[in-house]
C-alpha cells in the first residue's frame, strides 16, 4: 500500500476495486480522535484519485462502529471558552467547520 494511505487511525485494504477503510481503534470504541478528523479527508481525497477504486466501505473494528467524538481530546477548547468566551466560540466554530468538512469529504468522493 503506498505511503499516501498511511494512517494512525484507519486500516485500509484495496482489493478488486473495493477500498475497505476501517476505523482501527476498537479498544477505544473507535472514538473520533484528532487523527480521525485529519486522516479521513486526506484518505478520501487519495481514494478518490485512485483509478483502481470503484467503491469505498467504511467500517469500525471491534464491538462498536464508533463511540462518537473523543471529547477528551478537545478539552482545551472548553477551557478557552470559559477563560475567553469570544475566542473560545471562534475556536469551537472553526473546529466544527473542520469536522463537517472531514465528513463531507466522503460525500464528495467520485465513487
Amino acid at each position: 500500500m503506498p505511503d499516501r494511505y498511511d494512517s494512525t487511525f484507519f486500516a485500509l485494504t484495496i482489493e478488486s476495486g473495493v477500498a475497505h477503510l476501517e476505523m482501527n481503534r476498537g479498544d477505544k470504541a473507535n472514538a473520533m480522535s484528532p487523527e480521525f478528523w485529519a486522516d479521513l479527508p486526506r484518505l478520501a481525497g487519495e481514494l478518490g484519485k485512485d483509478p483502481s477504486v470503484r467503491v469505498v466501505v467504511l467500517s469500525g473494528r471491534g464491538k462498536h462502529f464508533s463511540g462518537g467524538i473523543d471529547l477528551a481530546a478537545f478539552q482545551n477548547i472548553l477551557g478557552l471558552t470559559k477563560a475567553e468566551p469570544g475566542r473560545g466560540a471562534e475556536a469551537l466554530y472553526e473546529l466544527i467547520r473542520r469536522f463537517q468538512a472531514a465528513l463531507t469529504s466522503l460525500e464528495d468522493l467520485r465513487v
